[in-house]
């Protein structure tokens, strides 16, 4: 297909059919993406999608645009994330769109930049979903890629080994091109990377919310001891979130997603082999430590077999990527997030895994009729461990933390 410039007219005739309900902001934006890609006539078809419990913070749509250029017949499908209308979310919402904006409309660009000019082949790149540069605080516009047969894991399903790997690897290089950012932009990293604060606050209803999830999950559970340990865990837990909102000197290094989970990353596969693998979601990117991410992935979406069997073999992959990622722009891994702090990092903040687990599972783990009602504020969320996926996964984490002298 030619370029799309090539196929632009000055005077494109509308002749528009839309099936569906499109605010005034993305319509504009369509009409942009619509000129640029060369349309001169086209029809918009407009579908409202359903995540089943995958998304908290927005109301999801795709739109096809179908028509014609001067180059012939030509479609465009996009996926297109509206900003929840409610203020009980315990997040800044008009922030965390503003910065997935930031990284689809900016980011990426110094990113591609970045690994061009390092020369890194194609297919070890960071993998991106592509943006048409219209995503704002209200809206993000990507490209639809389950229309390209991706898809996303199921949310009670545990992670399998394969997928585990492939996603540590974008994890890897994510972490690694903030810092070759840090040192081939220094005053960018600094005036754009170091200024994303974490979103999480821990206020009084903040408190009173982790108290009641510690003590409902330790109600889910038959062993005595390890009840006792989790009904006491929620100090450590609000303990554990202040310091990650403001994190000691020299703990907080790169551009962390915020929410890597099995949820959050596309796959393709063929005959159930994944060919192809894209995270999204970037609305909590945030300034910290890498091992959270880590951190998160794994114990939010593994079961016990999968940390016993491979969890020392993951972190191995995971600085492996990050150290021959960075060779790529001549930066040893020993000098800017060594292995040994990786370790004594991750060993400090394991607790991440269980807390991370804690929070998101009531929502991962219920069933489509039973999706938590955010609307009325946290307090107010009827929590629930006792389905049986939910119920195995806590008592298998609860014993492995308990194990580790954690809990």
């Amino acid at each position: 297909m030619a370029d799309s410039d090539s196929c632009r007219s000055n005077h494109i005739r509308h002749s528009i059919h839309i099936d569906g309900n499109i605010s005034p902001t993305v319509e504009k934006s369509i009409m942009r993406i619509v000129e640029k890609e060369g349309f001169l006539e086209y029809t918009l078809d407009i579908r409202n999608i359903s995540t089943n419990g995958g998304n908290y913070l927005a109301n999801l749509q795709e739109i096809d645009v179908k028509g014609k250029t001067e180059c012939g017949e030509k479609e465009i499908d996009l996926f297109v994330k509206n900003k929840l209308q409610t203020d009980s979310v315990p997040l800044p919402l008009d922030e965390a769109y503003e910065r997935e904006a930031f990284y689809y409309n900016e980011l990426v660009e110094i990113y591609d930049k970045l690994q061009e000019e390092a020369k890194v082949p194609v297919e070890e790149r960071l993998e991106i979903a592509k943006s048409y540069k219209e995503s704002n605080s209200d809206t993000t516009i990507l490209e639809n890629l389950t229309k390209k047969g991706f898809k996303t894991c199921s949310r009670l399903q545990p992670i399998s080994q394969e997928f585990a790997e492939i996603s540590i690897k974008q994890l890897a290089k994510f972490h690694a091109l903030s810092f070759a950012l840090k040192i081939r932009r220094p005053e960018y990293f600094e005036s754009k990377i170091k200024t994303l604060n974490n979103f999480m606050r821990i206020d009084t209803e903040m408190e009173d919310y982790i108290d009641k999830i510690c003590s409902t999950a330790a109600s889910s559970l038959n062993n005595i001891d390890h009840k006792k340990r989790l009904e006491k865990f929620s100090t450590k837990m609000i303990d554990h979130y202040k310091t990650l909102i403001n994190p000691p000197d020299g703990l907080a290094t790169c551009l962390c997603h915020g929410d890597f989970r099995s949820n959050n990353i596309m796959i393709l596969e063929t005959e159930g082999a994944i060919d192809k693998l894209i995270p999204v979601d970037y609305q909590l990117i945030n300034y910290g430590c890498p091992v959270i991410d880590f951190l998160y992935l794994v114990f939010t979406g593994s079961d016990q077999k999968l940390r016993r069997d491979h969890l020392d073999d993951l972190k191995d992959l995971y600085y492996k990527t990050f150290e021959n990622f960075l060779v790529h722009f001549d930066v040893r891994a020993q000098d800017v997030y060594s292995r040994e702090r990786f370790e004594k990092e991750y060993w400090n903040f394991l607790n991440h895994g269980l807390c991370s687990f804690l929070i998101i599972a009531p929502f991962l783990f219920c069933c489509d009729d039973e999706i938590p009602d955010l609307n009325n504020g946290i307090t107010t969320i009827n929590l629930n461990f006792n389905s049986p996926t939910c119920k195995e996964r806590l008592c298998a984490l609860v014993d492995d933390f308990v194990q580790w002298g954690c809990l």
